[in-house]
């Protein structure tokens, strides 16, 4: 019996976890370049121990156009790079703006990562017309000056992207390799949606609290069979 209380107790502490993964999937639906989470599971391993994983599904949202030339999305597997206060991230998010000093910067104010290293427009749009263009291999350029080229990179192959905050990712030891031209394409004016399917993730919703309330009440009834079990061996 005690042994079926602690499962029932572990399973509610997953499914916890499990629908509060739903629940900021659901909240992110209007995030560009959020990528979904999906729901904890259990891995066995060795010596009866287990840990609970969690899975990125990586897969692209939809290009949606907005007309701004500080939006970009991404075609292919690569990542805009930013510079964090942890460190170098990647992200899908192309909501871009420039920043007092210049600097392109996403929405959180983090600077957007060059070939040259941050990328600052502001000498070139004090000096040039202020049109900026970014081409399709990322080549950034205010009227006919180019000012560097976005950093477009991934995870080295047998490396893994983890998710570091929202829409940000990271790999083991920053172990990023930059994507070839050939293999992404930039889209200036587009973002790309979250690929969260919002009929999806209600129907999952519904299934995990069902599982979750099931549990509770299995987790109830053991609580109370225990207690009775425990007046019963008082009174003999």
């Amino acid at each position: 019996m005690i042994k079926g209380i602690f499962q029932a107790g572990k399973n509610l502490q997953i499914g916890e976890k499990q629908i509060g993964t739903i629940s900021n999937n659901l909240a992110n639906m209007g995030t560009s370049g959020y990528k979904k989470s999906m729901p904890f599971y259990e891995i066995l391993q060795g010596e009866g121990k287990s840990i609970i994983n969690q899975v990125t599904d990586f897969a692209a949202g939809e290009h949606l156009y907005t007309g701004n030339p500080l939006d970009l999305a991404l075609k292919g597997n690569a990542y805009f790079s930013v510079e964090t206060d942890s460190g170098t991230r990647l992200t899908r998010d192309g909501k871009f703006s420039i920043s007092e000093e210049g600097f392109l910067t996403n929405r959180k104010g983090d600077k957007v990562i060059g070939e040259g290293g941050q990328i600052n427009l502001k000498d070139v749009m004090v000096r040039d017309n202020n049109k900026v263009s970014i081409s399709s291999d990322g080549m950034v350029m205010v009227g006919q000056k180019v000012v560097d080229k976005l950093m477009i990179m991934r995870e080295n192959e047998g490396s893994k992207l983890l998710k570091d905050y929202e829409v940000y990712f990271k790999a083991e030891d920053d172990d990023f390799a930059q994507v070839n031209e050939d293999e992404y394409e930039v889209a200036q004016g587009f973002l790309e949606s979250s690929n969260v399917n919002a009929i999806e993730e209600m129907e999952n919703m519904i299934s995990l609290s069902k599982n979750y309330e099931s549990a509770k009440n299995i987790l109830t009834y053991l609580d109370e069979s225990l207690e009775k079990a425990n007046q019963i061996g008082k009174v003999f």
